[in-house]
């Protein structure tokens, strides 16, 4: 009826050749239930940013990012170096792989009813565990938050 929203944080993996879901039991460390979030999978590995819980009148926007391995099933989260930044908490944001990194674009972060919109763009390069802050030029058609 919609008056309930249900997170979860199940991996749960569909195989074409027989048409069976399969709900895949881990143990161990894993991230918190979510919806709103982003995903990708490069290198054997799934990697999901971000994300929110949303209750009935609240939001709780993750920043955090993890790594699951798809052949052990188990997560980890990645974490930054000392003193780098990477994005900030937000949902609904827009992921892609290309050539070695993961791009992030825009999203929105919600509290007490404010909501902020972004159109930031940032790269993660896997090979450096490094996000970088895309900086726009001073022609650029920069497009709106989102």
């Amino acid at each position: 009826d919609g008056a309930d929203t249900f997170c979860n944080n199940d991996v749960n993996v569909y195989y074409a050749g027989t048409g069976v879901w399969k709900n895949m039991n881990y143990a161990g460390k894993k991230p918190k239930p979510r919806c709103g979030h982003q995903s990708v999978v490069f290198n054997g590995g799934l990697y999901v940013f971000g994300g929110e819980l949303s209750a009935k009148d609240s939001y709780h926007h993750y920043g955090d990012f993890w790594r699951l391995d798809l052949k052990s099933w188990k997560w980890e989260e990645v974490k930054m170096r000392k003193g780098e930044k990477g994005p900030s908490p937000r949902s609904g944001h827009r992921m892609l792989v290309w050539r070695g990194y993961l791009i992030l674009f825009g999203g929105f972060f919600e509290q007490s009813h404010d909501v902020k919109f972004f159109n930031d763009l940032y790269t993660y390069e896997f090979s450096t565990n490094k996000w970088t802050l895309c900086e726009y030029g001073r022609l650029a058609q920069i497009p709106i938050p989102r």
